[in-house]
């Protein structure tokens, strides 16, 4: 063979030999960032590489708490896809897109004085560190979160399915003018078949972020919580639908707010159980009878509005006020069953 074969030949060769060993090459990669987690331990099962697109995806990622005294992993995520943003790669930003697919989350609340809340982690942090450029557009599909409490009788599973998360211009990479350029939007199924959504926008450049949200859980059937009601007030629902309504503004660290719990139709206990113990029968009528008698007749429902004010290291939340608010309920004015327009950004 000529000699001037020689070298596109070896060229050719590297270039394909590279782009054999790459994928070993990310995935020892990503795993020595896994392991840098302190206190956790974490693994993937492989990467897929996609070049031309100026892609990859993460299989099979898998983090666990290393003292955690369950054998319910920290979270799972099945695929994690890292991408350029070609049409910000065109106004001269260098950013990129992250999806994660099918991740599962598991909160487990503290047993034996050792929590499970992984918030010692810089979540970020890790994701640049996966894909070393600025993320400009987080999104998760078909997520799952669970809060789990083994320490209680019964034990406490409380699972938010169908997830589904968007947070756009993360790195601000347009020039806009917009005071919360950043926005989140996120929807889920919660136990007991009910809604959940939040909606925020953000401004993330400020050390304290300025945010301006609205959350809303509806439809909630009560009943589907009786593990959490047992577990924590010792009481049961026989009937009824759980709602919450709740506007949050932060405004240069300044928060002002609410959250608003309101049921409807509620029922805590049933007279005809025959297997009812009696201590418990006792106290569940008890809490009955107080719900019963502060609720508004009219609209089938007990409800309170718990503001929130004061600055982000010292949340207040008035506990007089949310009495108050128990007793206008009951007597006055039913509140709405809606969330939104009753605190804007900049009225502070």
């Amino acid at each position: 063979m000529k000699k001037r074969y020689w070298i596109p030949l070896l060229i050719l060769a590297i270039l394909i030999g590279g782009r054999i060993a790459l994928p070993y090459w990310v995935t020892d990669y990503v795993n020595k960032t896994l392991e840098d987690i302190e206190g956790y331990t974490g693994s993937i099962q492989g990467v897929d590489l996609h070049i031309i697109q100026g892609a990859y995806a993460i299989d099979s990622l898998s983090i666990d708490k290393i003292e955690a005294n369950n054998e319910v992993p920290f979270m799972t995520i099945e695929q994690i896809y890292f991408s350029l943003d070609w049409s910000a790669l065109f106004r001269g930003a260098i950013v990129g897109d992250v999806l994660l697919v099918s991740p599962a989350l598991n909160f487990v609340a503290p047993y034996q004085d050792d929590g499970e809340f992984g918030q010692e982690i810089d979540w970020p942090q890790m994701a640049r560190d996966m894909m070393p450029i600025r993320i400009d557009r987080f999104a998760i599909e078909n997520g799952l979160f669970r809060y789990r409490d083994f320490s209680t009788s019964p034990q406490v599973d409380i699972p938010v399915t169908n997830l589904e998360l968007e947070i756009t211009n993360i790195t601000n990479a347009e020039n806009t003018e917009q005071e919360l350029p950043t926005h989140l939007e996120l929807y889920a199924t919660t136990i007991g078949d009910g809604y959940l959504g939040f909606v925020a926008d953000l401004f993330l450049m400020n050390d304290i972020p300025n945010v301006d949200a609205t959350l809303e859980i509806e439809q909630v059937y009560l009943p589907a919580l009786n593990k959490f009601l047992e577990a924590y007030a010792a009481v049961d629902a026989e009937s009824g639908e759980f709602n919450l309504y709740s506007e949050i503004v932060i405004n240069n660290g300044i928060v002002e707010g609410y959250v608003r719990p309101l049921i409807v139709g509620l029922k805590i206990i049933d007279l005809e159980d025959p297997d009812g113990n009696v201590l418990e029968m006792a106290w569940e009528g008890i809490v009955g009878f107080l719900t019963e008698a502060f609720e508004n007749q009219p609209e089938d429902q007990f409800a309170t509005e718990i503001p929130l004010e004061g600055d982000l290291n010292n949340v207040e939340t008035g506990i007089y006020p949310a009495i108050w608010n128990i007793f206008q309920n009951a007597f006055v004015d039913a509140f709405s069953q809606s969330a939104g327009g009753q605190i804007q950004f900049g009225d502070q």
